[in-house]
């Protein structure tokens, strides 16, 4: 196993710390048993061959090596390999997309800028391990890899199918390969959720590509009020990202904002994001339906409170269809309470309710300038006198 490996002269090639000398090392501890090994092997593999979205002159020669060793690992530790892959293809996705450059203008594009470059420049960008060229080399060499991943590993396993769709999005040229283990993820019942969320993910991600079209027939399929709450979720969000979204959609899932919050505890994506990132993507149908928009963002407002996430971002929204078409910040300055519409009374009362004002015992700074920033008060009695709904003797009593 590893044919090859010391016949390579990585005292020439240059990584992020310089010599590639303990890149055998490395690529070998990947497969040691001890899992501590491996896992700092792996570590020290992200901060050298790839760093911090850098590749370089060393990373091409490893990729080759990197599919023969996730071969060999359990499905766990592979995907961890396949994720070192996948970063190796960020600089290049990047680039690809927001010059919005075919697969053969980026390669043009990188031949064209090592071209240009002087001796004294080359000579800076081989003593740092990094020309042009080599993005299109790393690139290219693992978009070699992808099939003979695809077909070396267990692809029905929930970490793999992660993994895969994490290095698929990133690669147009395999986007045929990314549909068909989408919608074999997708439209298999016994699939894993999370697997699931990353096909979406993937296929919306291969959509900014130029030469990409999006998958919106894919996304047709799924119709949102049989898929799970959280999967309705991200397809809703890919189809408001990709100018697909119906806002009922978007509507039908926010209003079950309580199942929203707790399935995302479950996941490592934390706290209530999926709820904030759906009630975001409402902003633009503002103006078209705003009570029934901001009822729906009050609920997932007060479902934040059941799971003890922070309401701040979705409050943010809330404010933002308030104010729609004006910008949110500083949209209540200058305003009186008369002035308020009833609609504006009940939301800001809401707020007053739920938001973060408190921290154990000590008022939160950072959610009272946010109030600020609108022109409301920065405390919640304040705020409900302004609502028009001063609280009691009982609940200033005990600061609300």
């Amino acid at each position: 196993m590893l044919d090859g490996l010391d016949d390579i002269e990585w005292d020439s090639l240059i990584h992020a710390y310089g010599p590639a000398t303990d890149i055998p090392d490395d690529l070998r501890a990947l497969l040691s048993p001890d899992e501590k090994t491996a896992k700092d092997a792996l570590w020290r593999l992200f901060g050298n061959i790839h760093h911090q979205g850098t590749v370089y002159m060393a990373t091409p020669p490893a990729i080759p090596f990197l599919t023969e060793i996730a071969l060999a690992l359990p499905p766990e530790r592979a995907a961890g390999v396949v994720d070192l892959l996948s970063a190796m293809l960020e600089y290049a996705a990047d680039l690809m997309i927001g010059d919005r450059l075919t697969v053969a203008a980026f390669r043009e594009r990188m031949q064209a800028e090592e071209a240009v470059l002087g001796p004294k420049a080359m000579a800076e960008c081989i003593e740092f391990g990094c020309p042009p060229t080599v993005i299109v080399e790393t690139y290219d060499a693992v978009m070699a890899q992808i099939p003979v991943l695809m077909e070396g590993l267990d692809t029905g396993h929930p970490a793999i199918q992660v993994a895969l769709f994490g290095l698929l999005a990133d690669a147009p040229e395999q986007r045929e390969t990314a549909k068909s283990l989408a919608e074999r993820v997708l439209f298999t019942g016994t699939s894993d959720e999370v697997a699931q969320v990353s096909a979406i993910e993937c296929l919306r991600s291969l959509g900014r590509f130029v030469e990409v079209e999006d998958f919106g027939s894919t996304f047709e399929k799924l119709s949102v009020h049989e898929a799970s709450p959280f999967l309705t979720a991200y397809v809703v969000l890919t189809q408001s990202k990709t100018g697909h979204a119906d806002p009922e959609d978007l509507l039908h899932v926010l209003e079950g904002a309580d199942r929203l919050y707790e399935i995302d505890r479950k996941t490592a994506r934390g706290k209530g994001w999926t709820a904030f990132r759906i009630a975001g993507a409402l902003v633009p149908w503002a103006d078209t339906d705003k009570e029934r928009i901001c009822n729906a963002v009050m609920g997932a407002i007060s479902a934040a409170r059941t799971v003890k996430a922070s309401p701040d971002d979705v409050i943010d929204v809330l404010v933002r269809v308030l104010a729609s078409p004006q910008p949110a910040k500083d949209y209540f300055t200058g305003k009186r309470t008369p002035d308020l519409t009833p609609l504006e009374k009940r939301a800001l009362s809401h707020i007053a309710e739920f938001g973060t004002w408190k921290i154990g015992n000590k008022w939160f700074g950072s959610f009272a300038q946010q109030m600020r920033s609108y022109g409301l008060p920065d405390k919640p009695d304040a705020l409900l006198d302004f609502a028009g709904n001063r609280p009691g003797l009982f609940a200033r009593w005990f600061g609300r």
